[in-house]
C-alpha cells in the first residue's frame, strides 16, 4: 500500500488499508506529525494500522527506525544532498522484513556532500592564512564536495 500527493488518500492515508494478509508494508510520501496536512501521517493512525513496516518520504533527513504499536517506522531520507541545509554523509535503509520482525540498517553512499564553515579574520594574519584554513577544511573531506565559507572580522 502506498500513497503521494493524491489529495483524497493523503486525509486519512491509513484509514483505507485493505485487511491484513501475510506480511504488510506501507510506503506514503508524507511524516509522522507533519506541519501541512498533504503530507501528515497521524501516530495513532501507525499504532493502529496492523502494518509490519511503514517506509516514509517527504523529509529529507533520515530518522532510525522505531515501533508504533506493531509497526515498525522509519524515514529513509534522500540519497543525495540537495544543498547546504542537507550537510552530511547521505545515506539510504536496507531493510528485511520478515514474519519474525523487520531488521534495518544504514547505508552510506559516497557522494557529493555540502559543508559550511565560519572563519572570523581576527584568527589570521594574513590573506594567504585565510586560504590556508580554507584548504584545511576542504582538505578534510572529499574533493568532489561543495563548500561555502562564512568570513567574517575586520582586518587590523
Amino acid at each position: 500500500m502506498g500513497a503521494g500527493f493524491y489529495e483524497g488518500m493523503m486525509r486519512h492515508p491509513l484509514g483505507r488499508l485493505p485487511e491484513k494478509s501475510g506480511i504488510t508494508v506501507g510506503v506514503f510520501h508524507g511524516s509522522i506529525g507533519d506541519t501541512e496536512p498533504a503530507y501528515r501521517i497521524e501516530a495513532e493512525a501507525v499504532r493502529q494500522s496492523g502494518l509490519d513496516y511503514l517506509a516514509l518520504g517527504h523529509i529529507h533527513k533520515p530518522s532510525d527506525p522505531v515501533k508504533m504499536g506493531g509497526t515498525v517506522v522509519a524515514t529513509s531520507g534522500s540519497p543525495a544532498s540537495h544543498g547546504f541545509d542537507e550537510p552530511g554523509k547521505r545515506s539510504f535503509l536496507d531493510v528485511t522484513v520478515e514474519p519474525a520482525g523487520v531488521s534495518a540498517s544504514r547505508v552510506f553512499l559516497s557522494g557529493i556532500e555540502f559543508y559550511e564553515d565560519q572563519i572570523t579574520v581576527e584568527e589570521a594574519d594574513t590573506q594567504s592564512d585565510i586560504l590556508g584554513k580554507m584548504t584545511a577544511m576542504c582538505a578534510s573531506h572529499g574533493e568532489r564536495d561543495i563548500y561555502r565559507f562564512r568570513v567574517s572580522g575586520v582586518t587590523a
